[in-house]
């Protein structure tokens, strides 16, 4: 009997799931539309505000930088003095917060937007007027209780409206003052003026029961964040009572069945009051306590599976929705996997939702005539988000010497140049992986402006480059890091010795050249009634000679051997003209034929 009454004083787990999964007065609610003030009850709440806002703040954690590039030709320091001047105005603006905030709106509610206060001369009725825009004096958010769109009839679509009209109130008095053109009596905003934000995306049809919105965030959660926080607070009552007490009073059914319930609280009451004077309990001699021992050991688990329950409905990981890790059974598969796909869909969410409205309020600051660019718009020109996920020390290190192996590649193929890697890599407040190209005329004339160098700097290395052989200097000319007047007296060394290897072909030229047929035929004649017999002899002998000389001598090695050979020639018959020329051409045939 004892031990059935302890069991029912002990608050089993199954007890826990079992409360959780009873209804409520709150699950008739579920299936329908909460009201605003119900949506703001739960917002109120930590893991409310939790899930409506993890998307928008992390999406907006990270500012974003503006990419430009022009097709003429602009200074590189102009460049980046422009995209500071617009990172100011949007700072100014304080359009990052203010987008946060309109999504945070809009998962709350369902919708909300940001209306865009614009100087151009032309009724808020009408789209904005580009070539009239002097500026953007300020983005105002409003929710979907402060404004709607316009619809007379039926909207074919509901997320395009033609008109969206402000609903009146202390907020919008107060944007409409700011208006330098009138609004009119209804308050008719052109879409092109209001950049909108939908909570969770519905189908055309449920849309325009929904007052041509999307959906709360809760709608969907609503049940999940119920469940959730019950459990919580059951556990919390669980947790504050470890060891529980059983009062077991003897006859219990009887004094109840002839004296009632009544006398049985006074009694009960009694015992009570005496524990606060007395520190103890004081019961009759036939009433017995009896103290249990509660175990918690799956208490955290099943936290865990009602916690992973509202992580596969908001796709929001554990340790962000809950600031730990999961525990238990509950802990397999979570991690920094889990983070990874979050960021993941984080920047889908950035491409998706956040990126046309940030490209809209950047072209419209472009084309304002107060912009740094004074109303032009770029030629190309983009948004690019920073990364959520920050590396670590080491994997910053190693795509920065990455990214030089592929800096210090382009520059040798002498596609960039070191200034364009200096500028682009370090000419910021951050290392950037961008590379912005140079002007080539500005480089030119900033060459042109260059010191030179004293004379005797540039003889000096004259003089070495003049001691390098020809492959030496010539793989000097794939080396960036080379002064412009270094590639000057490199050049002009290369053509120094070009002309050097022209004149010595030259000289080989007058040795190669053929003899006229006719001519050497006047000079056998004449060298038969000149020359003895023996003269005759020994040019046979040369020619011979000659003939035997290995194949493969170099030029200069045969052009030695013919000079040993005239050499041999008597005195007398060198000092006559006609001998001279006649052996010669003897020893030029013999060298054709040689090389032949």
């Amino acid at each position: 009997m004892e031990e059935e009454r302890i069991d029912s004083f002990n608050f089993s787990l199954l007890d826990l799931v079992q409360f959780a999964s009873r209804p409520t007065e709150f699950r008739d609610t579920y299936n329908f539309n909460l009201t605003k003030g119900q949506l703001e009850q739960i917002y109120r709440n930590w893991l409310g505000r939790k899930i409506c806002d993890a998307f928008p703040n992390e999406a907006t954690r990270q500012t974003f930088d503006i990419k430009i590039s022009y097709k003429e030709k602009v200074d590189v320091e102009k460049q980046v003095e422009i995209i500071r001047a617009m990172e100011k105005k949007l700072m100014d603006l304080q359009v990052l917060r203010k987008v946060q905030e309109a999504l945070s709106l809009a998962n709350l509610y369902g919708g909300s937007a940001i209306i865009i206060v614009a100087d151009d001369n032309t009724s808020y009725y009408e789209p904005i007027n580009s070539k009239k825009l002097k500026s953007i004096q300020s983005i105002e958010v409003l929710d979907c209780h402060q404004i709607r769109p316009f619809v007379q009839g039926y909207l074919p679509d509901p997320y395009h409206p033609e008109k969206y009209q402000l609903i009146p109130s202390d907020i919008n008095r107060r944007i409409t003052s700011k208006m330098q053109q009138d609004i009119g009596r209804e308050w008719l905003i052109d879409a092109d003026r209001v950049i909108r934000f939908d909570g969770v995306r519905l189908p055309p049809d449920l849309m325009r029961t929904n007052n041509y919105w999307g959906d709360s965030i809760f709608i969907s959660v609503y049940e999940e964040i119920l469940d959730y926080l019950r459990v919580y607070r059951k556990a919390s009552d669980f947790i504050s009572n470890p060891n529980p007490f059983v009062h077991q009073v003897d006859g219990l059914r009887e004094i109840i069945a002839t004296k009632g319930k009544d006398k049985v609280k006074e009694y009960l009451k009694s015992i009570y009051e005496a524990r606060g004077m007395l520190g103890g309990y004081v019961i009759d001699k036939n009433d017995t306590f009896t103290f249990t021992n509660r175990t918690f050991a799956e208490l955290a688990n099943l936290l865990d599976r009602y916690g992973n329950k509202l992580v596969a409905a908001t796709n929001i990981p554990y340790s962000i929705l809950f600031g730990k890790g999961a525990e238990g059974l509950a802990a397999a598969g979570t991690g920094e996997t889990e983070r990874h796909i979050f960021y993941q869909n984080v920047m889908q969410y950035q491409e998706i939702v956040i990126r046309p409205a940030l490209e809209k309020l950047v072209t419209l600051l472009f084309l304002a005539k107060d912009s740094p660019t004074q109303g032009y718009l770029p030629d190309d020109w983009h948004i690019a988000f920073k990364p959520l996920e920050k590396p670590s020390l080491k994997e910053e290190l190693a795509s920065k010497q990455i990214q030089a192996t592929i800096d210090s590649t382009y520059m040798q193929m002498q596609v960039i140049t070191p200034q364009e890697v200096r500028s682009s890599r370090f000419g910021n407040a951050e290392f950037s992986y961008d590379t912005i190209l140079e002007d080539k005329e500005l480089n030119a004339d900033a060459q042109a402006n260059q010191v030179a160098p004293p004379p005797e700097v540039i003889a000096q290395i004259q003089q070495q480059l003049q001691q390098i052989d020809d492959e030496t200097l010539m793989s000097l000319t794939n080396n960036t890091q080379l002064q412009p007047f270094e590639q000057e007296l490199l050049q002009a060394e290369i053509l120094r010795r070009q002309q050097l290897r022209e004149q010595d072909e030259k000289k080989d030229s007058l040795l190669y050249s053929e003899v006229d047929n006719d001519y050497m035929d006047d000079l056998q004649e004449q060298s038969e009634k000149v020359l003895d017999k023996p003269y005759n002899l020994l040019i046979n002998k040369i020619k011979q000679r000659l003939s035997e000389l290995p194949k493969d001598l170099t030029q200069n090695e045969i052009l030695s051997a013919i000079d040993d050979l005239y050499k041999e020639l008597p005195t007398d018959a060198i000092a006559d003209s006609l001998t001279r020329q006649m052996v010669i051409t003897a020893l030029s045939q013999a060298l054709m034929q040689n090389e032949g």
